[in-house]
């Protein structure tokens, strides 16, 4: 049985159907500053008054509706965004707005004076792992929000990193006798757009890490991701085990040139 396709009333009666604003429907406060608590007394509904599970504004020590102005926008924001609740009492347009107002008995945990004014929620950053997947894209300083790189970065890193790819494998491909099989073709692969950004990210990190101090633009980089300082002296630079991979890397650029120059003679 084929399934019925959706045609335009559907989604007007789909888009009917999203909640709304509560209208307006109690006046008079409408010279509060607080919007948080000035809309929810506008919106609120109508309850009759239990000792047991309300105070009134006069019980919580306030002698007017614009002292509730006093506790601050955050605390009255936390008080509603966990359930707390107002009412105006039923059956009582003769009496003072004080003892008309109602709030729910744990409406104290969180206007107290004791009750310390809650903490602004900070997002939490993503923690930086040197290398990992995830992580910034070197030389380029992206960082992926929720695994994706925004359009454009993510154009950026495809186009010029075949330019920085192909010219390695360039260099490789002609000193080292025109062999496409002595190209190291496990770092030197070019990024796939079929691919996810994770993906590409971690083929272009391994690459950066090998050959990023290849390149002028990149070599700052290169060596602030060592943590490579390059006014102080070697012994001071690195342990033992990194000293050893730094020189091994000169010494294969060095010897990158040297053939250059003879194939060129």
């Amino acid at each position: 049985m084929k399934k019925k396709k959706n045609t335009i009333y559907d989604y007007l009666e789909k888009i009917s159907k999203i909640s709304k604003p509560l209208k307006i429907k109690n006046q008079g406060f409408e010279k509060m500053k607080d919007s948080s608590i000035k809309y929810q007394l506008q919106v609120c509904s109508k309850s009759r008054y239990n000792r047991r599970k309300h105070y009134t504004i006069r019980e919580l020590g306030f002698k007017t509706i614009y002292k509730l102005n006093t506790k601050g926008e955050k605390r009255w924001d936390k008080y509603f965004k966990e359930g707390g609740q107002v009412f105006l009492k039923s059956y009582s347009t003769r009496e003072p707005m004080v003892d008309r107002i109602l709030f729910l008995k744990k409406v104290k945990n969180y206007i107290s004076k004791d009750v310390p004014l809650p903490k602004k929620e900070k997002s939490q950053k993503r923690k930086y792992v040197k290398g990992g997947v995830g992580g910034k894209v070197f030389g380029f300083d992206f960082y992926p929000q929720n695994d994706k790189l925004y359009p454009k970065q993510r154009k950026i890193l495809l186009k010029k990193s075949e330019d920085y790819i192909q010219q390695i494998i360039d260099e490789q491909n002609k000193y080292r006798g025109g062999n496409i099989q002595n190209v190291d073709i496990v770092t030197l692969t070019h990024l796939d757009s079929s691919l996810t950004d994770l993906e590409n990210i971690e083929t272009w990190n391994n690459f950066f890490q090998k050959y990023g101090m290849r390149f002028p633009e990149f070599e700052e980089k290169w060596m602030k991701l060592f943590d490579v300082n390059p006014k102080q002296t070697e012994e001071e630079l690195f342990n033992e085990e990194d000293y050893e991979f730094v020189k091994k890397k000169r010494e294969e650029i060095h010897n990158l040139f040297n053939r250059s120059k003879k194939l060129d003679f």
